[in-house]
């Protein structure tokens, strides 16, 4: 586009087009790969219209240009989901398409299946509750006949999810539990498992969510401690910066009499701007061995 615009400007001859998919023979026009785009909303194109079209682009005084045809309903919803689009603004099918989703979303009473089913679940069955849904909206974005396809532990970037059916999944669980669900959420929750756990704390009675939400993070960060190996400096911070967190929740009920030589809180905050040797020195005094 950028090149198209620079030789335009300079009075040479330039076209960029980008095209939607045509039908007949190719990769867009069969299989997964076309039912997976036409639910995108991107129709395959007659070829005789588009080679047509074409020859009007490549006549024209426009430098960048997109030949698709689009079935705005579908498109629409999922372009904007992550954040407003001036270009669908001018484009009066699309604002169509998107004020009739606002229109549902005003009027539906989303979630009161799934509020119904958790209000006598225990917290296991919650979980399991939860799975059920994330496998099945999974299944169904993807084109499977049934949760089966979906294994709970096996991420969603390899199960075959993109950035397009990623938002289509948001969108679902977000109707089906009545949520506000960042587009993000398959790449905050990498697993069906793991957003299972996060759509079930998130819908705890009240007076749960807040400890489910804590063990939550705790998981995840379990999880993530286990990618810092086995570097010794690294692992101390974080072992610092651990036993900072658990000083602040393990308050004690008197304070001590007399002051100690160091606050441990006020140490492990400044081992994240130690020097190698004023680690190895904390660790001696702290664990009582020695570093060599």
């Amino acid at each position: 586009d950028a090149l198209a615009q620079v030789r335009r400007a300079a009075g040479l001859p330039a076209t960029s087009i980008g095209w939607g998919p045509w039908a007949g023979d190719g990769m867009a026009a069969t299989g997964d790969v076309a039912e997976r785009v036409g639910r995108g909303g991107m129709l395959p194109m007659d070829p005789g219209q588009a080679l047509s079209l074409l020859g009007r682009a490549a006549a024209s005084e426009v430098a960048c240009v997109a030949v698709a045809s689009i079935d705005w309903a579908s498109f629409a919803p999922a372009y904007a989901a992550v954040r407003p689009s001036p270009f669908l603004d001018r484009v009066p099918e699309a604002r169509a398409a998107l004020e009739a989703v606002a229109a549902r979303s005003e009027t539906a009473a989303p979630g009161a299946r799934w509020a119904a089913r958790l209000a006598t679940a225990s917290e296991g069955e919650r979980q399991q509750v939860a799975l059920e849904l994330v496998r099945e909206s999974a299944a169904s974005v993807l084109g499977h006949a049934s949760a089966e396809s979906v294994p709970a532990g096996t991420p969603f970037r390899d199960l075959g999810f993109d950035s397009l059916t990623a938002v289509e999944l948001r969108n679902l669980l977000g109707a089906a539990t009545g949520l506000g669900l960042p587009a993000t959420l398959v790449f905050d929750y990498p697993t069906p498992v793991e957003l299972a756990a996060h759509l079930a704390a998130e819908s705890a009675p009240d007076g749960q969510a807040g400890l489910a939400g804590v063990f939550e993070e705790i998981d995840r960060l379990e999880r993530a401690s286990e990618t810092v190996g086995a570097d010794p400096l690294a692992r101390t911070k974080v072992a610092m910066r651990l036993k900072s967190l658990l000083s602040r929740w393990n308050v004690p009920e008197q304070a001590p009499e007399a002051p100690q030589e160091a606050e441990p809180m006020a140490e492990a905050e400044n081992v994240l701007s130690a020097t190698d040797e004023e680690l190895f020195d904390f660790i001696h005094r702290n664990i009582g061995r020695p570093m060599n």
